[in-house]
Formats: structure tokens, C-alpha cells, sequence
């Protein structure tokens, strides 16, 4: 069987239903309810927002990207990434984690943070950070909290513990 090919690319403006509507299929309509969500509320990091299409030009993923602040430091949230159900197992997810990190750090962004897999998120350098020291706006399972730092004074900079998580701009 041939390998499909894949290539990513920026999120366009012109995919935003097309990606919405996959965020819908993969999370469920009510996805929005999530306390997560509460972070994805300004704009998107329009540089790091990626699609991955087929030949076909079809999206069979998508990752975003938004602006927020932990404690005294601004950084990223991760989220959310989608990947088709009939194209899981390619490896989509990872190519957009992988790449959408690279960019991040290129850009000097100072950290990452994602409420995700707890399996997944440690394959890419992400750690897991304690509820206890973060003051979220509802529950967020603990096991699905991981940071990355781009930089390793931001640890430092961050200030005291507990850390107010909240949206932020550029």
C-alpha cells in the first residue's frame, strides 16, 4: 500500500470553517464548554496556527495556538490539535506538534503550555506541572497539564507559586 502524502502548511483564513467544523467532529460540538477554553479567547497566533493537507488539498488536521500569560510571563497555549478519525495512526498530530514547536522556539516565544494526553505531550519535552501551583478559572484534569520552556530563566521569571493562568495579547 502506498504512503499517503501529507503537507502542512498555515492555517488561511478561508479554513476557518473547514477547521472549526473538524475541531466539532473530533471534540464534539460542546468542546467550547471546556475550561480551556476560557484562554482561548483573543486572537490566534496567526504564525503558528498549521493544517495538514492531503493531495487532495483536503484538511486532515490542525493544530492552534494562543496567547497567554502564567504568573508574571506571557507565552503560548497549546491547542487544540485535531486529527481526522479515519487518518489517526499516520502520525499527523506528532508532525504538527513537532513542527509547530520548532517554529515557537524559533520565534523565541519563552514558553508552552497544553492541557492534553498525558502520554503524549513528555515525547516532545513538555513536563508536567502542578496543578497546586496554578490558579485555573474551573477544573482542568491534573494529569493533562504540561509546560515546555522555551528558555530555562522563564522558570525563574515566573515568579512565586501558585501562577494565575489567564488569556493574554501579543
Amino acid at each position: 500500500m502506498k504512503q499517503p502524502k501529507f503537507s502542512i502548511c498555515l492555517e488561511k483564513k478561508q479554513y476557518n470553517d473547514l477547521v472549526e467544523k473538524l475541531y466539532d467532529e473530533v471534540f464534539g460540538e460542546n468542546r467550547k464548554d471546556r475550561t480551556v477554553y476560557k484562554f482561548r479567547t483573543g486572537e490566534k497566533v496567526e504564525d503558528l496556527c498549521f493544517v495538514i493537507k492531503n493531495t487532495d488539498q483536503a484538511i486532515l488536521a490542525c493544530i492552534r495556538y494562543w496567547f497567554i500569560k502564567i504568573g508574571l510571563v506571557k507565552g503560548l497555549l497549546l491547542g487544540p490539535l485535531a486529527v481526522r478519525n479515519n487518518m489517526r495512526g499516520f502520525g499527523l498530530g506528532s508532525m504538527l506538534i513537532k513542527h509547530s514547536i520548532k517554529v515557537a522556539n524559533e520565534k523565541q516565544f519563552n514558553f508552552c503550555f497544553v492541557s492534553g494526553e498525558a502520554d503524549l505531550y513528555p515525547k516532545f519535552g513538555f513536563k508536567k506541572i502542578n496543578d497546586k501551583d496554578l490558579i485555573l478559572p474551573g477544573y482542568i484534569d491534573p494529569n493533562r497539564l504540561h509546560i515546555l520552556y522555551f528558555k530555562k530563566s522563564i522558570e525563574k521569571e515566573i515568579g512565586k507559586s501558585p501562577w494565575m493562568v489567564m488569556p493574554s495579547v501579543k
